[in-house]
């Protein structure tokens, strides 16, 4: 099995196997939540063969991880890791400020989107692929 399913406050899920796959993150993403957050996803991309998209609702986040902690996260560069798309940062403030710091530190690649549907047409014009 790819994922402990309670073992998180986060929620996953596979929305095309083993391709795309979406995390709902909670109100607060730091230390021991945070690194198990990174943890996990790390064991599931050292499982894929291909890369894997991942879109991060970011929509509930209100207190997340510091620059420090940030740039210690290993999913983001890891070979298997294809698009970062992000779902909400237009409407969270706080979050859009600190993630462009972040991806800017630590040299990091993300899309921004504000729907789920626009994420979906976009995935599907750069790589083909249509999730429904």
């Amino acid at each position: 099995m790819l994922w402990k399913e309670d073992a998180v406050d986060f929620k996953f899920e596979w929305l095309v196997p083993e391709l795309v796959c979406k995390v709902v993150l909670p109100e607060e993403m730091i230390g021991e939540g945070l690194e198990e957050y990174d943890q996990l996803l790390t064991e599931v991309l050292n499982q894929m063969h291909d890369k894997i998209h991942l879109i991060v609702d970011v929509t509930k986040l209100k207190n997340m991880a510091s620059l420090t902690e940030a740039h210690k996260l290993k999913h983001p560069r890891h070979r298997n890791m294809g698009r970062l798309l992000l779902l909400g940062l237009h409407t969270n403030v706080i979050a859009r400020f600190m993630t462009s710091l972040i991806a800017q530190a630590a040299g990091i690649s993300y899309k921004a989107f504000d729907t789920q549907e626009e994420v979906f047409a976009y995935l599907h014009q750069m790589e083909g692929i249509k999730v429904t």
